[in-house]
C-alpha cells in the first residue's frame, strides 16, 4: 500500500526533529521557534525556543537565548535563561548569567558572570567555573 506524499510530509512534519544552523552558517538576527533546534553556525542575536537548543562545540552565539532546556558545548556571549534544566559540557565558555531551575555542569565549563537560580541565592562564578563567596558566606 502506497502512501501520498502528503500524508507523509504531513506526519513527520509534526515530529519533535530539530532545525539545524549548520556549521559555516553566519546569522545576523534574532531566532524564535516552537520546534528544538541545534546551532552550529554563528549567531548574533538572540535565540529562543519553547523546546530544547543544543549549541555545538564549535558555535558561537553572542545574543541571549531561551529554552525549556538548554545543552552547551560552545561559545555563549549573552544571558541563558533555561526555564527547566541548563547543561554546561566542559567545553563550553559563557560570558553571561545564567537564569535556571535546574543546572549541570562538567568540570573545564569557563563561566564568567551569575547562576541564578528561582528562589535560591545568585552565585557568582570565577572563570574556572568555582563559586566564589557572596556576602551572606562570610
Amino acid at each position: 500500500m502506497k502512501k501520498d506524499k502528503k500524508e507523509f510530509i504531513s506526519k513527520y512534519s509534526q515530529e519533535p526533529g530539530f532545525t539545524i544552523l549548520n556549521q559555516g552558517t553566519e546569522i545576523e538576527g534574532d531566532i524564535n521557534t516552537d520546534r528544538n533546534i541545534k546551532l552550529n553556525g554563528h549567531l548574533k542575536g538572540s535565540c529562543t525556543s519553547k523546546n530544547k537548543i543544543i549549541i555545538s562545540e564549535n558555535c558561537l552565539i553572542e545574543g541571549d537565548i531561551r529554552a525549556s532546556s538548554i545543552d552547551i558545548y560552545g561559545k555563549v556571549i549573552g544571558d541563558i535563561n533555561a526555564d527547566n534544566i541548563l547543561f554546561l559540557a566542559g567545553s563550553s565558555n559563557i560570558e553571561g548569567n545564567c537564569y535556571t531551575g535546574k543546572i549541570k555542569v562538567e568540570e573545564g565549563a569557563v563561566i564568567q558572570g551569575y547562576i541564578n537560580k528561582p528562589g535560591g541565592q545568585k552565585r557568582n562564578v570565577s572563570a574556572e567555573g568555582k563559586s566564589l563567596p557572596t556576602k551572606n558566606d562570610k
